[in-house]
């Protein structure tokens, strides 16, 4: 944020962020007051308050996603060994994403003439294991700039624990929100162009639509 400010001249701009990124994103709002005009977050996995429901599913999808980081293969030959993974497990992405998740999940190790994972499988997983933080739930009222949630499908069968923590969030808390029909937790490259729509529907009227041509 600093450095864009820097280099391009302080604008108004939108923050959007996913997933745990976008739990850190509020946070930091709430911490240290507003940087962004505004704050989409998609399907964050907001650790449910007490008593919530939700929050025995959010806890073992957070234990089991911990353990599988912890387990993952560390070194591929190329990034297509990883993006053919990718299209076996998440079948509901565009084409394109495989490979390019890939890409940005690896770096090329010159040395050993492999590919290694970007993010250590330690760090992945400790981000997993500590993400619990009962206090944001109820803070969410309080972001001091606007905040939309964009989430994945509650209707689906294979749903995942933050599709159902946003739509919880939002009927709780009055926030904004917006499912992406038939979509998981990789809702922007599921559906993107569903997705770009629901952020300019939010950000039109504060003024910070984009101009986009779809």
């Amino acid at each position: 944020w600093h450095a864009i400010n820097r280099e391009l001249g302080a604008k108004p701009a939108a923050g959007l962020f996913h997933s745990l990124s976008g739990v850190t994103a509020a946070m930091h709002a709430l911490k240290y007051g507003p940087r962004f005009d505004a704050l989409v977050l998609f399907d964050p996995p907001v650790y449910p308050r007490e008593g919530h429901p939700v929050r025995n599913l959010q806890q073992s999808d957070k234990e089991s996603l911990a353990s599988r980081a912890a387990r993952r293969p560390e070194r591929y030959k190329d990034p297509m060994e990883l993006a053919k993974q990718f299209s076996r497990r998440f079948k509901r992405w565009v084409p394109d994403a495989y490979e390019l998740m890939a890409r940005a999940t690896l770096r090329h190790d010159r040395a050993a003439g492999d590919w290694i994972l970007a993010c250590p499988r330690e760090y992945e997983a400790h981000v997993f294991s500590s993400g619990a933080n009962p206090d944001l739930w109820p803070q969410m009222a309080h972001c001091p700039v606007p905040v939309k949630l964009v989430c994945g499908d509650p209707t689906l069968d294979e749903v995942m624990p933050p599709a159902l923590i946003g739509r919880a969030m939002a009927e709780e808390l009055g926030l904004p929100y917006e499912a992406i029909p038939g979509t998981t937790h990789f809702l922007q490259i599921e559906r993107p162009a569903e997705c770009i729509r629901a952020v300019e529907s939010f950000l039109a009227p504060l003024g910070l639509a984009a101009p986009v041509t779809l």
